[in-house]
């Protein structure tokens, strides 16, 4: 019912949700319920008063639910709660963003990351859900998010502890139900940074199949114990230009598809 697929660099840049919020709320909500929310607010630190606001906002909506959808379609209403919670969502992961300074990812990150990735975890099961009994998602993220494997190594390894990712969450909830994708690249193109060579590593060892590209199914193993026994394995796995992750394969991953090289995007 659902479908990761990761990728090795992020594809789109994130829009803040101000003007969809607003657009959104405003099909289902009076304006003067709206305006006691302030969007300039939303990308940064939440006072009291602004979470106060917004609870009292997704209460009232779903309080009210009778009211609203009478005189709008269901669908306006659906997408307007949601935004309000995917606002709550900004707000919480505001208040837990780490405070240290400096360079790399501070230690103390892994909170905001585990949340971040709950959201999403919980805006991709609202979406499975708009879809009805038979419907189907398919959903593009990094490695990172989609994996069913904690954060950690590379330049994740400062963490204090290893963070959640989207996976970990949507596998508890779907089980057999989704079916994560990891990429994987042996080399960048021109151009492009190359990592240092990790000899051990999930590319280092697909690079060697000789193949430009191909889809690797790790469910059911049809390999012989050695390779499942490998792929149990903790190894390193190539999250963007410069940095690897340290996964499981075969537990973090259904399946992984690989290229030769990693080039840009062609029109």
């Amino acid at each position: 019912c659902c479908l990761l697929l990761g990728m090795l660099l992020p594809a789109l840049a994130w829009a803040g949700p101000e003007e969809i919020i607003r657009s959104k709320l405003q099909q289902a909500v009076p304006c003067t319920v709206i305006k006691s929310v302030k969007p300039a607010a939303l990308p940064g630190f939440p006072s009291e008063g602004e979470m106060a606001a917004l609870d009292d906002l997704i209460a009232q909506l779903e309080r009210e639910r009778p009211a609203y959808t009478a005189l709008r379609p269901s669908t306006d209403y659906a997408w307007a709660l949601r935004c309000a919670t995917v606002a709550r969502q900004e707000f919480r992961l505001a208040r837990v963003q780490p405070t240290e300074s400096g360079k790399g990812i501070p230690p103390g990150a892994w909170q905001a990351m585990s949340t971040r990735d709950s959201s999403m975890a919980d805006n991709a099961l609202w979406a499975l859900e708009q879809e009805g009994a038979q419907g189907r998602i398919l959903i593009f993220a990094h490695n990172v998010h989609v994996m069913n494997n904690p954060t950690e190594g590379g330049l994740w390894k400062p963490l204090e502890r290893p963070a959640f990712a989207m996976g970990q969450y949507l596998r508890k909830v779907l089980g057999s139900g989704i079916v994560v994708i990891g990429v994987s690249s042996g080399a960048s193109a021109k151009g492009f940074p190359t990592p240092s060579p990790e000899p051990n590593s999930l590319d280092s060892v697909l690079t060697k199949v000789g193949l430009p590209r191909f889809l690797l199914n790790f469910r059911p193993h049809p390999f012989d114990q050695t390779v499942v026994d490998w792929l149990s394995e903790r190894r390193p796995w190539r999250a963007n230009f410069s940095s690897y992750s340290i996964v499981s394969p075969g537990s973090a991953y259904d399946a992984c598809v690989f290229f030769d090289v990693l080039t840009p995007r062609h029109r």
